[in-house]
Formats: C-alpha cells, sequence, structure tokens
C-alpha cells in the first residue's frame, strides 16, 4: 500500500511523533508533504512547543532531519517553507469564545497546501492508495491499521476516518487532529479553508472542527469514528501551569 501523509502549519515536532510513526501499520511506501511555517513567534501562553532549532528554519537542515528521522519505506516529496503573516486573517461575526481566528485560519491554510503538492505529485505518478492529514505533536495511543481503514474506506469512498475520541463541534463535530481518506475525498476535505469567507459572511459558527465538519458535510463527506485514539503533546512536562514539550530526537 502506498500513503501519502501531509504536514503542515507550526513544525511542532516532538517526542510523540516517533509513537505515531511506530504505531501506523499496514503500509508498504509513504510518501511526506511538508508545508510549514517559515518561523514561529513564542507561544503566547509561554508555552514551550516549537525547538529552537524550527522556529526559524534553515531549509536544507530540516530536509535532513526529517529525512534522517522517519522509517524505511517513508520518503520527503515535497518540503515548503511560507510565511504565516501572508496569510489572509477573515473577520467573521460568530466567533466562539476560545476560538483564536488567526491560528484557525493559518492552520486550515496550510493542510490545503500542503495537499495541493500531494494532487500535483499525484497528476504525474498515480493516486495514492490512502492520504493521511496528520500533525508533528501527534502521538497514536493504539495501533492504526491502515489496511483496515483501506478496506472500510472502499465499501465508503466519500468517507473520512478519524481518531474515536477529541471529536468536537457545535452541532457539526469532528476531529481535525489526524483524518485518513481516498485520493479525492482527502481533496474536498483538505479545501475547506477556500469556503470558509463565505461560511463567515453567512454568520456560521467560527469554530475549527464545526468548520470542517459542516464543510464536508454540505460536500457530502461523513466521519467514521476509526478504532484508534490519538493524544497531542503527551510527552513534555508542565511546570507553574507552563508546557514544555519533550522534543527527543527532533530537537
Amino acid at each position: 500500500m502506498k500513503i501519502a501523509i501531509l504536514l503542515s502549519g507550526h513544525p511542532r515536532f516532538n517526542k510523540d511523533f516517533d509513537t505515531f510513526l511506530e504505531k501506523l501499520k499496514g503500509y508498504e511506501q509513504a510518501d511526506w508533504f511538508c508545508y510549514f511555517w517559515q518561523h514561529s513567534d513564542p507561544y503566547p501562553t509561554g508555552f514551550d512547543l516549537v525547538s529552537p532549532s524550527w522556529a526559524n528554519i534553515d531549509r536544507d537542515w530540516a530536509m535532513e532531519k526529517i529525512r534522517s528521522n522517519l522509517p524505511p519505506g517513508n520518503r520527503l516529496i515535497d518540503f515548503e517553507l511560507a510565511d504565516p503573516n501572508e496569510v489572509e486573517i477573515l473577520n467573521p461575526a460568530n466567533i466562539q469564545p476560545h476560538v483564536n481566528v488567526d491560528g484557525l485560519c493559518k492552520m486550515y491554510h496550510g493542510v490545503y497546501h500542503a495537499d495541493l503538492f500531494r494532487q500535483a505529485h499525484e497528476r504525474r505518478f498515480g493516486e495514492y492508495d490512502l492520504v493521511i492529514k496528520a500533525r508533528p505533536d501527534l502521538v497514536l495511543l493504539n495501533d492504526c491499521d491502515l489496511v483496515q481503514i483501506k478496506q472500510q474506506l472502499d465499501q465508503n469512498p466519500n468517507t473520512i476516518v478519524i481518531p474515536s475520541n477529541h471529536i468536537h463541534g457545535y452541532g457539526y463535530r469532528t476531529n481535525d487532529m489526524l483524518g485518513i481518506g481516498l485520493s479525492n475525498t482527502m481533496k474536498g476535505y483538505s479545501n475547506a479553508i477556500t469556503q470558509f469567507k463565505a461560511y463567515a459572511d453567512a454568520g456560521f459558527h467560527f469554530h475549527p472542527e464545526t468548520l470542517l465538519a459542516f464543510h464536508c458535510n454540505i460536500n457530502g463527506i461523513t466521519f467514521e469514528s476509526g478504532n484508534f485514539e490519538v493524544g497531542v503533546r503527551v510527552a513534555g512536562t508542565t511546570t507553574d501551569g507552563v508546557y514544555r514539550s519533550d522534543f527527543g530526537r527532533w530537537v
């Protein structure tokens, strides 16, 4: 099985990601498409989420770091850097109190562009069996069987498989940390940001999981929970309310 994996946004690699790599099962080849911010400012709360080595990225160093840390059968295909300050930040009227609109717009912008590189690669070399949207601070808490998921999606091609936990939203709900789908379905999933302005102008709840789930719903894409759970930034310590990530070998 040949799969594509999308990473985007802030390069918050930490020790947890090694567990993600270990527990992703059932593929022969994985191609990686990365679209990261060139620089990452300190987190407002003081949380230590990005290793100093990744805060202002040296492209050659970063590509070699990823290549050297990926297991056999994994290839870094595309690695792009972008300026987060160039992303259009929307001004929605209906914002949930805890939502960071700046971060939300940038997050989905990154997902969209990482997937554009995947689509361009497919036009030259053919479709992947599965496409996975992930994040570099994600941990799989148990094995994720891609063979089983592929069989599930072959029966329900307009479905995205998500973890069975961390499902959030207002009316429309999903988990936006990890999504697994067939090639064309993931195209519809990843282009959500292209419609966010229309949703905002219509007064829709501007909340990350809600927006993604609503977008997929109106485009005929459903979500099904897989037999796996995820965590985020499990590795690390919290002192006086300030979290510091354990970057492990990704430092």
